[in-house]
């Protein structure tokens, strides 16, 4: 996955550059940014610093893209089941997933290995009984629930929904009276009737047969309307949970990757500078170059706009009663001018 930002552009650079631009007024001033720039630059909180901004960024960058990884893996394991493969579930899921993804995709930078840690929760998407209570709805909305006194009602409603509700509907089967007569026309629409009646009475933020997806029907769903009655069709367990937990992890340490090896560059090039690593400059004047150095690399990576800024002074520092103006040539250099020297 494409990284939309150069690491290099990140809040570190913009914490450097706010001391340096601070450094002015006084010698007691100018120490003591430096020793505030040791405390910060020091090897170990440098290298801390850089890494965590790597997970940051990687992190920003790949949320916008997580709920479109999961709603890809998600159509995936819709499509390996016979009954929720279908336009009706898909929108639903698609909406509630959207809805939720805040509180669905948990993730966590896990800065021993430089990996992410990912926790998928699809709870949000709704119980399982919010499911059971909907096709209870349905049923006695249309009198599928009468009371009889046959010895099996469970066995009666799995036979109708399977013959004359999900057959006509998504296997193209007939349906005859008893007469013998072809009356599959008052049934062919049933099916997809009765999804939407079901899903109607849920809040859209909510997809709760996700669970069925994810768990199966093989077995039975325990406090579930007729689950003591047969399934059908059968829906064997996806596991979409791990699937997506997988598809999400590959791609975030990717870029992970990607900005802990620029960080790596960073830290490296900021050692080969000599700035601020090995403690606070033992002159004020040996600072200058330290300084100077590295406000050209932000030019370099285009944080100071050279045209912008050219042959104008960027800061102004002052110790040792000499005033230096820090200043941008035309050649993108940063450069110390001498000012004067204070009365």
């Amino acid at each position: 996955m494409p990284r939309n930002q150069e690491f290099t552009k990140t809040g570190i650079y913009q914490d450097y550059l706010n001391i340096i631009n601070n450094i002015q007024d006084s010698s007691e001033l100018v120490l003591g940014k430096l020793e505030e720039i040791a405390q910060l630059t020091s090897r170990e909180n440098l290298k801390t610093i850089l890494f965590r901004n790597a997970f940051i960024m990687a992190i920003e960058n790949f949320l916008p893209h997580a709920i479109d990884f999961t709603i890809n893996e998600m159509m995936k394991a819709l499509q390996k089941t016979k009954e929720f493969n279908y336009s009706l579930y898909a929108e639903r899921l698609f909406t509630a997933l959207n809805y939720n993804s805040k509180e669905i995709i948990l993730i966590a930078p896990n800065e021993n290995n430089k990996t992410a840690l990912i926790n998928i929760d699809l709870t949000p998407l709704g119980e399982i009984n919010m499911w059971g209570e909907a096709i209870e709805a349905v049923r006695t909305a249309h009198g599928w629930n009468k009371e009889t006194n046959e010895s099996n009602p469970a066995a009666r409603r799995s036979h109708m929904w399977m013959e004359k509700i999900y057959k006509p509907g998504r296997e193209g089967s007939t349906v005859s009276n008893s007469s013998g007569e072809n009356v599959s026309g008052n049934y062919s629409e049933l099916y997809e009737q009765t999804i939407a009646e079901r899903l109607s009475l849920i809040p859209e933020q909510y997809a709760p047969f996700w669970y069925i997806i994810e768990h199966g029907n093989a077995t039975g769903i325990e406090n579930f309307p007729d689950h003591e009655g047969t399934a059908y069709p059968i829906v064997e367990p996806t596991r979409m949970t791990d699937q997506i937990s997988k598809r999400l992890k590959t791609e975030i340490d990717d870029l992970i990757r990607g900005y802990t090896n620029d960080a790596d560059k960073l830290y490296s090039s900021l050692l080969d500078a000599d700035f601020g690593v090995t403690g606070v400059t033992k002159t004020v004047e040996s600072f200058i170059p330290s300084i100077t150095e590295y406000l050209t690399r932000l030019v370099e990576q285009g944080i100071l706009p050279k045209e912008k800024v050219a042959n104008k002074t960027i800061t102004q520092i002052e110790f040792d009663n000499k005033r230096y103006n820090l200043y941008i040539s035309t050649r993108g250099r940063v450069a110390a001018r001498f000012a004067g020297r204070i009365r």
